[in-house]
């Protein structure tokens, strides 16, 4: 014969001590499955009584006994961190917070996934206002040029004159004046200029200015 199981009732649960509500002044039972006891008969009323600025977030003196806590912690963790590993994972941490320079290998395929993924973005040939400008100067000037034509594997120029063996990039006023595009841009000049390339770079306020027309000027010279 299969014994049934005796059905809970919410009156089975065993109360613990009788407590009293901080915010309501009720009096409630604590259950004794509560791992932790409790300072209010509901959330409703918890949530009211931190409303009042009672919540530790907003006490300052919590506030700073927590702050206190957690930098006694970090100051222990360090500690132990210290203790526990060797001089070669030490000096292996050291060179990473310094920073490594990277073999020329890893930075050739770093600039070679960039001009991928630039290439997958150019998938609809948008291009820039300016560029726009640039493209119809060169068109009506019957100057045979491509678009984005990538060069060494290294930078891909906005416009390539085979004629001339000239390239010509069109910089916006913002981004190349910023410290790292200025260094970048150094870098790619020299790098065109020791293989043969003839270098044109033209600022956006120069291309709206003269809508385009200061770079067959340049070109004349080159």
């Amino acid at each position: 014969m299969r014994q049934r199981r005796a059905k809970s009732n919410k009156s089975s649960v065993k109360r613990g001590n009788l407590l009293q509500c901080e915010q309501c002044g009720c009096n409630y039972y604590k259950m004794q499955s509560w791992s932790i006891g409790s300072r209010f008969c509901s959330n409703k009323c918890k949530y009211e009584f931190w409303k009042k600025g009672n919540s530790p977030i907003y006490r300052v003196k919590d506030r700073l006994g927590t702050n206190k806590k957690i930098s006694q912690g970090i100051l222990s963790s360090e500690k132990h961190k210290k203790g526990t590993r060797s001089e070669k994972n030490r000096q292996r941490a050291r060179q990473n917070r310094l920073g490594k320079k990277a073999s020329e290998s890893t930075r050739n395929k770093c600039r070679i996934n960039a001009l991928n993924t630039l290439e997958k973005l150019r998938k609809n040939n948008k291009i820039s206002s300016i560029e726009r400008k640039v493209e119809k100067v060169l068109i009506d000037a019957k100057i045979s040029f491509e678009t984005q034509k990538r060069i060494l594997n290294t930078t891909k120029v906005d416009f390539y004159i085979p004629d001339k063996n000239c390239v010509v990039y069109c910089d916006g006023d913002y981004w190349h004046n910023l410290p790292d595009y200025i260094i970048r841009d150094k870098r790619i000049n020299k790098l065109l200029i020791e293989n043969g390339y003839k270098v044109l770079r033209f600022w956006e306020k120069d291309i709206i200015s003269t809508k385009g027309k200061c770079v067959l000027d340049s070109l004349v010279n080159v």
